[in-house]
């Protein structure tokens, strides 16, 4: 047992080393043919906080440390920023790990993404947990036609796919039991085999379907 868990943290960084939290987003040209959909807006990625349950840290005073407490758990947990391309199966940007009690919003700010989207004059999509950037962050909006609602759902919600690509690997759905360190290379080597997986078995489904144009050429 001692053996195979010594190779397994051998490998995990070599894996991971495919992987690293970096961006490299689709130029303006690549987005050219989507941009009349997309009402001139230059979305690129869908971004999305995913948590993972973790040992619980030590705290001086409580029990629990409220800056690792993960709303999505009830308990312990880390977090990365993950950005899925809208035009290709990719994974564009990874982040973390973060404790988990920090909200999407901050991390969207002061972690990276929204300085390298203002510097390409692009934005993203989000859910309600990113609301505060409306100039590089779209979320939720009531003004939306209903072909850009139908757009911005489907495109979260094939960003949740790829999350739970993630989650199918154990080492993330089940209490993680070791340091920080260790757990970066577990994700990020997880994240290696979901971009496998969605470039060469399993694509994410098209964002563009037929309905969601038909839905926004009604509403012009």
């Amino acid at each position: 047992m001692s053996s195979a868990s010594n190779t397994t943290s051998e490998f995990l960084p070599a894996l991971q080393f495919g992987c690293k939290p970096t961006c490299k987003l689709p130029t303006l040209q690549a987005q050219r043919s989507r941009e009349e959909y997309q009402q001139g807006k230059r979305w690129v990625m869908t971004v999305d906080g995913i948590h993972c349950w973790i040992n619980e840290p030590s705290h001086k005073e409580w029990s629990q440390d409220p800056k690792y407490y993960s709303h999505k758990y009830n308990k312990a947990g880390l977090d990365y920023e993950l950005g899925i391309s809208l035009v290709d199966n990719r994974l564009l940007w990874m982040r973390g790990p973060f404790p988990a009690g920090t909200n999407d919003i901050t991390i969207f700010r002061e972690k990276g993404l929204l300085d390298e989207l203002k510097k390409r004059k692009q934005s993203a999509i989000g859910d309600r947990g990113y609301n505060g950037e409306p100039k590089h962050m779209s979320t939720y909006n009531a003004h939306d036609n209903a072909g850009v609602r139908l757009f911005k759902s489907r495109a979260l919600k094939r960003h949740e796919n790829f999350n739970s690509l993630l989650k199918q690997n154990k080492i993330l759905d089940t209490r993680f039991r070791h340091n920080e360190d260790r757990f970066a290379s577990a994700f990020e080597a997880c994240c290696v085999l979901a971009q496998y997986r969605i470039t060469r078995e399993m694509s994410l489904y098209d964002i563009l379907i037929e309905d969601v144009v038909d839905t926004y050429e009604g509403d012009k």
